[in-house]
């Protein structure tokens, strides 16, 4: 058995992916994707997150992306495989999922499972938290069998469902490419450029 990982620092990362490959997804809700203060529940704060989607999409070419459609970096590699044409594949822990968020979320997720080339539901009976979990491994099963890779957006700070989506990867033999570097290279040429016209 696998010895689990300590520390953030033995996270296995990978510089990218073969093109064609199969990816999965793992990242941080809203709340922790924060640009010039407001975190990515913002529209305009989100269309940043997707543009970050895009472009590694774009660059990693893959043949098909796996999401678990959480709100933040979920929907947002979700939405960028609408702009691109990718298929992907919404791995949800329960039916259930978004029925305490607000109108205009559950419309938005809605909206991306009609565009999904395919829905997985990863649990029935009562929704619980452990659901999340499931789904996450879920998805890292899926990829680990297909060869695939992991597409993140995490703040490297060893807590939380994406640490342990990617720990339970690295146990797996699934390397993680981490975007979170990219993103807050973002955020600080944004502030840069706002600092200058001021």
């Amino acid at each position: 058995m696998t010895q689990p990982l300590r520390n953030a620092t033995e996270i296995r990362t990978s510089v990218g992916f073969p093109s064609g490959s199969r990816i999965g997804v793992t990242g941080h809700r809203p709340s922790k994707i924060i640009l010039d203060g407001r975190p990515a529940y913002h529209l305009d704060v989100f269309a940043r997150v997707v543009d970050l989607a895009v472009a590694a999409l774009q660059q990693f070419q893959p043949s098909h992306v796996r999401t678990g459609m959480a709100q933040g970096w979920d929907q947002a590699v979700a939405e960028a495989c609408v702009r691109l044409d990718i298929p992907f594949t919404a791995v949800i822990p329960h039916e259930a999922f978004p029925s305490r968020w607000p109108a205009a979320a559950r419309a938005k997720y809605n909206d991306l499972l009609m565009a999904a080339d395919d829905i997985v539901v990863v649990g029935t009976g009562d929704f619980h938290l452990g659901l999340l979990q499931r789904r996450n491994e879920r998805i890292v099963d899926d990829v680990a069998d297909e060869g695939g890779y992991l597409l993140a957006l995490w703040d490297m700070k060893p807590r939380g469902g994406t640490f342990n989506c990617i720990q339970y990867a690295g146990e797996h033999g699934v390397n993680c490419h981490n975007l979170w570097p990219t993103w807050l290279r973002h955020r600080a040429a944004r502030s840069r450029h706002q600092s200058a016209a001021e």
